[in-house]
């Protein structure tokens, strides 16, 4: 089954010279969504390291570094969680197997070296930190958030699917169904809430009947 394209109005596709193909440039995504999502998939390698015996650990940690961007139609678990894709420059289409891997050389090679016994993790992380700030800097500097292995891959990332922003917009259903229920409706788009002409002539009649009470207890 080909992989799902994504959105080509989150893309921008500049000509070339006459008779050449387009090149296409990712737009400037969040630096801090790109780190987080990062962040996750680094936790989900180191966890994966540790909870198989020596060396089985490393190598599924390794296959997910390399390969993950390919997994979800350019989407790495940390990407879908923050809604980042990563796409093809040439195409446009998500990442294949083979881009993913070529992608995340510069973090996984360093990564690569705790199979060495004994100083292996501290040789990686002498080689890895220093590789991650570089990666951080060019994805801050550059207009295109284009970090070293997106140079070397020719890849992009664009915004995609988030289960963080679908955990939301669920949430938002089931508040609007509860006020709806509840003769309350809610503005999305100002997320404010506003009761409904029922509600509020009900809170009307509420009130002239108090009102009348009042009176009569008065007389």
């Amino acid at each position: 089954m080909p992989p799902k394209k994504l959105d080509p109005q989150k893309i921008e596709i500049f000509g070339t010279e006459p008779g050449l193909p387009g090149v296409i440039r990712p737009g400037r995504t969040s630096v801090f969504h790109r780190v987080f999502a990062k962040l996750i998939d680094l936790g989900i390698a180191v966890f994966l390291a540790a909870g198989f015996i020596y060396p089985v650990g490393i190598l599924i940690a390794l296959t997910y570094l390399f390969l993950g961007d390919a997994l979800m139609s350019g989407q790495s678990i940390g990407k879908r969680l923050f809604g980042l894709s990563v796409i093809d420059l040439k195409t446009g289409d998500p990442i294949t197997y083979e881009k993913s891997f070529i992608r995340n050389l510069p973090i996984g090679v360093p990564f690569f070296l705790s199979l060495i016994p004994v100083w292996g993790w501290g040789i990686a992380l002498f080689m890895g930190v220093p590789m991650i700030l570089l990666e951080l800097t060019l994805i801050y500097k550059l207009s295109s958030s284009m970090r070293l292995g997106d140079v070397m891959a020719e890849t992009g990332v664009i915004p995609g699917p988030s289960w963080l922003r679908d955990w939301k917009a669920m949430n938002l259903r089931k508040k609007r169904e509860g006020y709806r229920r509840s003769g309350v409706s809610v503005d999305v788009s100002h997320g404010e809430i506003e009761a409904t002409e029922e509600q509020k002539s009900k809170e009307g009649e509420n009130h002239s009947d108090s009102t009348t009470d009042t009176n009569v207890s008065k007389d």
